[in-house]
């Protein structure tokens, strides 16, 4: 016998015609995971039968999740369609990978917040141009973690950019992770200004 476990799983995987066949002639259910899972991979053919023909709802996993993944098509779906909310994980998440466009559409349509660790995550990574955005446009400041993170790294373009217009200092870590990882123009700029 089908569960909606198993709804869930094969919504999960993308397996459209697998849903429609479980719906249709078998009658099992679904939850609010299904639509949450779907919205993780980015199966927007599967959330858009979930929710207009099963009627199925879903939690802020699913907006969060899609934004982490960068799925912008999912993200719109689900904010315009569904009515879907999101936490302020929507936008660490696509901070952290780097999705500027998810970035901005939930700063600039949905309303969304984020914390100072999105903007340490997009420095640890080397997503410049969301950190910009974060700083510039949404205001959000960040922690000592940001500079210690992007020297370990060795993007100097972001320490650079922390020091010289956010204004963050590092701490005595960076200089350890910069110099055991090899990052020589960064030695040299933190020895310079910082």
């Amino acid at each position: 016998m089908c569960t909606t476990v198993i709804m869930n799983i094969t919504s999960a995987n993308g397996f459209l015609d697998v849903v429609k066949y479980l719906h249709e002639n078998v009658g099992v259910k679904c939850t609010t995971k299904a639509m949450d899972l779907a919205s993780n991979n980015g199966f927007l053919d599967v959330l858009r039968y979930l929710h207009e023909i099963v009627g199925a709802g879903c939690t802020t996993d699913a907006m969060n999740w899609a934004s982490g993944g960068g799925f912008l098509d999912v993200v719109k779906y689900l904010h315009e369609t569904v009515g879907a909310k999101c936490t302020t994980l929507a936008m660490d998440y696509a901070s952290y990978n780097g999705f500027l466009d998810v970035v901005k559409y939930l700063h600039e349509t949905v309303g969304a917040k984020c914390n100072r660790k999105a903007m340490d995550y997009a420095s640890k990574y080397g997503y410049i141009e969301v950190v910009k955005y974060l700083h510039e446009t949404v205001g959000i400041e960040c922690t000592t973690d940001a500079v210690n993170w992007a020297s370990q790294n060795g993007f100097l373009d972001i320490v650079r950019y922390l020091h010289e217009t956010v204004g963050v200092k590092c701490t005595t870590d960076a200089m350890g992770y910069v110099n055991r990882n090899g990052h020589f123009e960064v030695v040299k700029y933190l020895q310079e200004n910082m």
